[in-house]
């Protein structure tokens, strides 16, 4: 269900987006324009439909749920029509990994801070998985530990 009432990126003032660690979650393109389109047709499998849906001929298309998700990323602006800088974009598919990465801009000491301080923050996917591996592997040895000492 989608309410007819919608927050708008140019109904927030400026000073929000100068203050604030901007993110958006996107969905890979092809899942995605498939997923719209099965929603649209209500699941066929109709190639000359597809081939239509995907060029814009048919009034689903146009809808903002179709649209590409970058153009709607770079096409949002402030209430004053400057462009809305996304500090990060993370994936769908990833959203476990990139909700956590994301989370260490989030601490209580790096709340203070502006959006450009909190970004770096971010570790790299690389990083990140690296740190969840040690902290795994720490945890396993600590289990392991105790263990030993309880029995």
């Amino acid at each position: 269900y989608h309410s007819s009432a919608q927050l708008k990126t140019t109904d927030i003032p400026d000073q929000i987006y100068q203050n604030y660690l901007i993110f958006s979650f996107v969905r890979d393109p092809l899942t995605r324009i498939r997923s719209s389109f099965n929603e649209a047709t209500g699941g066929s499998n109709s190639n000359q439909l597809f081939s239509s849906h995907l060029k814009g001929e048919s009034k689903t298309s146009r809808n903002i749920h179709y649209q590409s998700q970058s153009y709607q990323i770079l096409a949002s602006q402030s209430q004053s029509g400057h462009p809305i800088h996304i500090d990060f974009i993370g994936h769908v598919e990833d959203l476990d990994t990139d909700w956590n990465r994301l989370q260490y801009a989030n601490t209580p000491d790096a709340i203070h801070l502006s959006s450009t301080e909190r970004l770096k923050l971010i570790p790299n996917k690389t990083t990140y998985l690296q740190l969840q591996q040690q902290n795994n592997k720490k945890n396993k040895n600590e289990e392991e530990e105790e263990d030993d000492d309880g029995g």
